[in-house]
């Protein structure tokens, strides 16, 4: 199954024959959705802009394809910066209060813990283990861990691109790519 979203709906796909399964509205104000669909256990996690964070779960019923809430986070959102799963907590940076990092309890939607106002404007999230590896778009690569869940613990801190950067890093063995305004860096 695929889940993504559309201008006015978040659906689930068939990936055998592209058939629609279901479809569950969806419509952030500003028209933009952005954030990838996550799957943790037997839901689906989504947020939007103004729209919280929401966990629900899918399943047939009567011949038909419902989804139900599992929980909702109103107090957060995230818009364009992606979001993790580490460990049993969700990661990821709310534009709330002009950006700040937070962890939610993926099972239960609960805050776990929340930035200081105005840590990053975006960022791009990655994650490897327990290890979140965050790039600001003013250039730096943060290696935090991610088993701490009251606060974002930093290892290091590494200058890896001029600003901005907007694009999410790849990784190739020990290798990270970082993609700036003005090219690529390693």
């Amino acid at each position: 199954q695929i889940v993504t979203f559309t201008l006015d709906n978040l659906v689930g796909v068939s990936a055998d024959s592209g058939e629609l399964l279901w479809l569950r509205p969806f419509k952030a104000p500003s028209q933009v959705n952005a954030g990838t669909p996550i799957v943790y256990r037997d839901t689906i996690i989504v947020s939007g802009k103004d729209l919280g964070i929401t966990a629900f779960r899918v399943s047939r019923q009567g011949g038909k394809w419902v989804t139900e809430n599992v929980w909702e986070n109103g107090d957060l959102f995230y818009r364009l910066s992606n979001s993790v799963i580490v460990g049993n907590a969700l990661f990821g940076l709310s534009p709330q209060n002009r950006g700040q990092f937070f962890f939610i309890d993926a099972a239960t939607g609960k805050t776990l813990w929340a930035a200081e106002p105005r840590t990053a404007d975006n960022a791009a999230i990655a994650k490897a283990g327990n290890l979140l590896l965050i790039l600001k778009t003013s250039g730096e690569l943060t290696v935090a861990d991610g088993s701490n869940t009251s606060s974002l613990t930093s290892i290091r801190t590494y200058k890896v691109a001029e600003p901005p950067t907007w694009g999410a890093p790849s990784f190739s063995g020990n290798r990270i790519f970082v993609r700036d305004a003005t090219g690529v860096s390693m």
